[in-house]
């Protein structure tokens, strides 16, 4: 802006029509407009850092959610050919980590210099979804024909760990702290 605000004033001094005092009130005024500005980013706009970093999670979780169903409904069709979807739930499960993984780079240390701890337990236990979640698709993707009683272990597992997600997620989506 104040680049724009000097070529002006080079302008007005082609035409004739320069003064200081017009650099000057040109300046002041820019000056006004980012102070105004950071005013409005920091008190009427802010964005929380952290809530970002959740909302990052909740995307993880959710893009868990999704593959886990999936993988769940492969191994108890007995249907051996994931196909396409188990891949697709696998990349948008790295896409969310990636995407965590951006979100909290600059959390992950504070002003002084000292570990979030929060934001980087927040990655770890991220980084182990992933690799467990690349694990799942590789095994649903070789398993074989079940029988009754691991097919209802693998169901009773599904359940509980599909309301597990949805209690973290639903954590993650509300004012409290999660």
């Amino acid at each position: 802006v104040v680049a724009i605000t000097v070529t002006v004033a080079q302008l007005y001094v082609q035409l004739g029509e320069f003064s200081n005092s017009l650099l000057l009130l040109r300046l002041e005024e820019t000056a006004l407009g980012a102070a105004v500005a950071v005013v409005v980013v920091m008190v009427v706009l802010p964005l929380r850092t952290k809530r970002v970093l959740r909302v990052a999670l909740r995307a993880q979780l959710e893009a868990l959610s999704s593959l886990l169903d999936h993988a769940g409904d492969h191994l108890l069709r007995s249907d051996h050919d994931p196909g396409a979807r188990l891949r697709a739930d696998a990349r948008e499960v790295d896409a969310s980590y990636q995407a965590l993984i951006a979100t909290a780079q600059p959390l992950r240390h504070n002003l002084l210099g000292d570990l979030d701890q929060q934001a980087c337990q927040a990655v770890r236990l991220a980084g182990a979804a992933r690799n467990y979640s690349r694990n799942l698709v590789t095994d649903a993707s070789r398993a074989q024909v079940l029988d009754i009683e691991t097919t209802q272990d693998i169901a009773r597992a599904t359940d509980t760990l599909r309301s597990s997600l949805g209690a973290v997620t639903e954590a993650l989506g509300s004012r409290r702290d999660a």
